[in-house]
Order: structure tokens, then sequence, then C-alpha cells
């Protein structure tokens, strides 16, 4: 592997400037297909919730039910569960609202932090999703009479606390609306091609926020620009903001805060408070980011570790199954190892034994050498990134495979009374986007996941 340390290009303002010049990240839409000489079936998505189902599968250590086996697994303790001790396993199934606005409805219900409720992993508000979480110190009767239209519990018993992360994968039903008359043969054209090589690991485009400023945020908080930050999280309105949100925003541009903390909508709660710290700080910068959640803070770092993995992808999209020399492959007990000579690696590519890995760049997560440390160069330089930076934010930076193996991948037609769709049916690894898949069937992009 190549040594750590920083790009070949500076950071700082005259960084800023390369950045701006170069471009160097270009929106989703030009990410290539790997599909892009065989046509698509058109059509639309998430016409209807039911469009879209997803539900998550555990891991085997959680047993099918998706909780380890254990003594009096029915039976609730009588004293409040200690932290890191046995939690209250509970089925998630809902429709409309994301897991965030899931999770904090039952918690305000349960009386209960957030903190102490665990999930493996997030769950899209337009569609229909099932998932398992864990809650810590909960009263079995006052989980009894929770309710609410858009989701629904069931209690599965006692296991650990749940993390991000701790599922096997997602499984897909999804429905594709308006398609091509012989889209059946269509999709199976493309079907055949992902079954062979893989599909693209491109992150989705909700990967970097609903207005598409996530990135810039990260640059910002990697680069030290601080009032940098404060101006695009509060100002720079867009065509798609809603017109009370556009209004906050260029009221902050023009430098009246005491406006603009009056035309931010109360939901926006945590711009309203970013806000108000900036002000009390007399236009400091450093104040008002502390007052930005750590989570929100991470999701901005790994942003820009997406978008520069993306960019790399897409260089790298004729050969996401084929490894060059100094690649960093990725075998199937999860293990990283160099690759010299590609050609003794290429038959366990071929079986998805293996395969070849991009960066998401971090303060010690090494690159490629050779062919493929140059290609990771060309996708990174252009960012002017220190590599050093992550680590203010704990970013050590990891490998991800070029593509995931998907099974059970199979489409045909369907009529609900709705109209005719063609239904896609898959399980998909943890870490991959559905919204991928469906770009590749339809030639077209999907806003969201």
């Amino acid at each position: 592997m190549a040594s750590n340390g920083k790009s070949a290009v500076p950071g700082g303002q005259a960084g800023r400037a390369n950045r701006v010049e170069a471009e160097p990240y270009p929106a989703a839409e030009s990410l290539p297909f790997l599909t892009g000489d065989l046509p698509g079936v058109g059509g639309q998505v998430k016409r209807r919730l039911e469009d879209f189902r997803v539900e998550e599968i555990p891991l085997p250590a959680f047993g099918v039910a998706g909780v380890p086996p254990a003594s009096g697994a029915g039976k609730m303790p009588a004293t409040p569960t200690p932290a890191g001790g046995q939690c209250l396993h509970v089925r998630l199934t809902k429709a409309g609202i994301s897991t965030p606005v899931a999770i904090t409805r039952l918690g305000r219900f349960l009386d209960i932090p957030l903190s102490a409720i665990g999930h493996a992993g997030m769950k899209d508000a337009l569609a229909v999703t099932a998932q398992t979480i864990s809650l810590e110190n909960v009263d079995r009767r006052r989980l009894a009479a929770f309710h609410d239209s858009q989701m629904q519990l069931e209690v599965l018993g006692l296991g650990p606390r749940l993390r991000p992360g701790d599922l096997a994968g997602n499984r897909f039903d999804l429905r594709i609306r308006g398609v091509a008359p012989d889209a059946v043969n269509l999709a199976e054209s493309v079907l055949a091609v992902i079954r062979r090589r893989g599909l693209p690991a491109y992150f989705g485009p909700q990967r970097f926020g609903s207005r598409q400023d996530n990135v810039e945020l990260g640059l910002a908080l990697l680069g030290g620009e601080l009032q940098e930050f404060v101006k695009i999280y509060l100002g720079r309105a867009r065509p798609g903001d809603q017109p009370e949100e556009k209004a906050a925003r260029d009221a902050f541009d023009a430098g009246f805060l005491d406006r603009a903390l009056q035309l931010w909508p109360r939901r926006c709660q945590q711009q309203r408070r970013v806000l108000m710290a900036y002000r009390q700080a007399h236009r400091r910068a450093g104040p008002a980011i502390s007052a930005v959640d750590k989570t929100a803070r991470r999701l901005y770092i790994s942003s820009v570790q997406s978008r520069i993995f993306n960019q790399l992808l897409a260089r790298r999209i004729d050969t996401l199954d084929r490894f060059l020399p100094g690649d960093i492959g990725l075998d199937q007990q999860g293990r990283l190892f160099p690759v010299h000579r590609p050609q003794e690696h290429q038959a366990a590519a071929e079986a998805f034994r293996a395969s070849p890995t991009g960066p998401m760049v971090g303060y010690v997560a090494g690159l490629a050498d050779a062919q493929a440390g140059i290609i990771e160069r060309q996708a990174i330089d252009p960012y002017a990134l220190d590599l050093a930076a992550f680590g203010r934010f704990g970013a050590k930076g990891t490998r991800r495979p070029l593509r995931f193996c998907l099974t059970d991948l199979r489409v045909g037609e369907g009529d609900d009374g709705f109209g005719r769709f063609l239904a896609v049916h898959f399980d998909a690894p943890p870490g991959c986007y559905a919204t991928i898949l469906l770009r590749e069937i339809m030639k077209a992009e999907i806003a969201g996941e």
C-alpha cells in the first residue's frame, strides 16, 4: 500500500480555489452506468408507499426472529435494563416516515432518551419498511399502549443493544410503474450483467443530503473554513428549498440574523439552534458549529468520503470486477490483501470470492499502489485534502468493495389495480443502495432511497 498522509495538492485557501476551479464533484447524474450499452425500461418508482418495501435481514447470531436465543426470552426483567445489558428487541414496521422520526416518536412516548434506542440501519421514509430496534429501560406496559397510524410494533424478546451495522443485509420488493412494453426482457438483460459482474457500489444521491450540499459542508469542516460552513448551513438558498426556508436563508445572507431566526420554521430546530449560537457569539463560527449535532457533522465528513469513492468508482466502472496491479482486494471473510499479480486473483473475483476495493479516505487507511493507486489519486487530488484533517473527526478511513453481489435477484410483471408494474426482488448486503440497481434497470436517476 502507498504511504498515508497528505494528498498531492495542499489544503487551505489555495486548496479551496483549486477545488472550485477543477469542479471535482459533479452531480450524481454524471456517474456512468455499468450497463450503459443496454436500454432501460423507463417508468417511475415510489408512486405509492407500497411500491418500495424493505425488510431488514438480521445477522445469523440474532436468530430467525432477530434475537439471540436466551432463557426467559419472553419475560421482561422486573428491574430496568442496565446499560450494556439485555434489551428488549422490537420489530418496527413503518410507512411514510424515516427511522429517526419513528424512534423520536417512540422515545417521546416511552419517556426514554434516544440513546436508549438502538438500531442496525436507517430505513427510508417513502417506503414500507421493517427493521429490529432495541430498547433499554423500557416499561412493557407503556410500550403495549403505544399507537401510531404510521408504525406497528411487535415484541421479539431479549437481546443485546443493536448498533449501526448489526444486520446481514436488506430484502427489497420494488415496483416500477409505467414501464416499456417489453420491460421484463429488457430488465433481464440488465440483470444478467449484474449477476455476472456485480452491482456498482455507488453511494446514492440521498447520501449527500436533501439539498445536495453535504459535500460542501464536509469540505468546509475539513479545511477549517468555519465561516464558510455557517454560510452554507444557514444561507445560500437553492431552487428546491421550501419558500419559508428560502426566506430565512436570504435574510441570513443579507446579515439580518434576528429576521432570519423569525423566519426559520419551528420544525427546523437544528438550524434555529445553530443560528442562535452564531448570534449570541457575535457572528463567530466556532460556537455555531459546536451547536451542530455531532452525528450530522460525521455525516458531512462521510459525504466527502462517499463522493470521492463515487468518483473513483466512475473511473473504475469498466474494471470493477477485475483486479489491477497495486489493487487492494477484499475476500469473503472481510480481509484486505494486496494484489501484486492480478491474474492470480481473477478467478476469485469472477466467483465473487474477492473484489477490488476503493478508499473511504481518512487519516489512517492507506491507498493502493501502482496502476490502481494512480487512479485513486486522480479521484482524490482535486479535492485538495490534507488527509490528517480527518483525524479531527475520528474518520480513520477504510476500504469499500467496488461492487456488490446481489442474491435472489429476479423480476416479473404484475398488476395490483393501480396499474401494471415491473416487480423487482433481491437481497443486498449492508451499504448497498437499491436506487443504484433501479437506475441501471430504468436508465434514469432516482431521487431517494
